[in-house]
């Protein structure tokens, strides 16, 4: 499947040195979109991987702006949806790959980005950045999964949907649906920090919040608004995320349970 991907990214005649000598992160739009849009045709996993490297210079870019001006710009959103493609096709990546393939994807994927930043004069994502973009998916992945094993319909979401602040879609036997925002145990209680500070939750809420580990809130106002549950998956509860798989699926299940009979008051 490496080597496919490669030999899918050698056919596009990419010159050395043509991305960061223009300073260009939109030098490669037009080949993202047909490989994207190959990938989604086929669902071949190489297809996926070589968008995927294909993205690495511009999200390098995006990640680089994003960190050097973390309270905002006047593009902070453009650079926020590339950092989403990118995470999106990720997740469409692993999604498409045999279970044996799991446990080395990680290193070879990162091995083949800076082989093809280099090429282009791009710098690579650090080892500190690509840790952390893979480290929470992993865990919407794994939910994901997760979710499908105990019997569920599950679906990722659209970039749209991502920026709102919804991960996925689970559907139960009766046609009921949750919109669902993964976090780790640090995101999910500063998010809840953040929340209390803007009114949006009380000291009471916050706190069974952090009892539970799941919290619903609603983003966005009028017709765009969206209800979504903030949902902790951490180590203590869940077990490790290894090989985009929960150690325990019997926590999620009741924490998912739990959820929909919100709803059902």
């Amino acid at each position: 499947m490496y080597e496919r991907a490669h030999g899918i990214i050698d056919r596009q005649s990419i010159g050395k040195g043509r991305f960061w000598r223009r300073h260009d992160p939109h030098a490669f739009d037009s080949m993202i979109d047909a490989a994207r849009g190959r990938a989604g045709a086929t669902g071949d996993a190489a297809e996926w991987l070589a968008a995927l490297i294909l993205q690495a210079p511009r999200a390098v870019s995006a990640q680089r702006q994003m960190d050097k001006h973390p309270h905002g710009y006047h593009d902070k959103q453009a650079r926020l949806y590339e950092l989403i493609d990118f995470n999106d096709t990720y997740v469409s990546t692993v999604l498409a790959l045999e279970e044996r393939e799991f446990a080395t994807f990680n290193d070879e994927t990162k091995r083949l980005m800076d082989r093809f930043c280099r090429h282009v004069g791009s710098p690579c994502l650090t080892s500190e950045q690509w840790e952390a973009i893979t480290h929470g998916l992993s865990r919407e992945i794994s939910v994901y999964r997760g979710a499908l094993k105990l019997g569920y319909t599950a679906r990722m979401t659209s970039r749209r949907e991502d920026a709102m602040g919804v991960d996925m879609v689970v559907t139960d036997a009766e046609g009921r649906s949750i919109n669902l925002d993964i976090k780790t145990r640090s995101s999910f209680h500063f998010r809840l920090q953040e929340l209390h500070r803007e009114g949006r939750v009380s000291e009471l809420e916050r706190e069974e919040a952090e009892q539970f580990g799941h919290s619903t809130v609603v983003n966005g106002h009028g017709h765009e608004a969206v209800t979504t549950t903030l949902l902790r998956i951490d180590e203590e509860t869940y077990g490790r995320t290894i090989d985009f798989e929960l150690e325990r699926l019997e926590p999620l299940q009741l924490s998912i349970e739990q959820i929909f009979s919100l709803f059902s008051q």
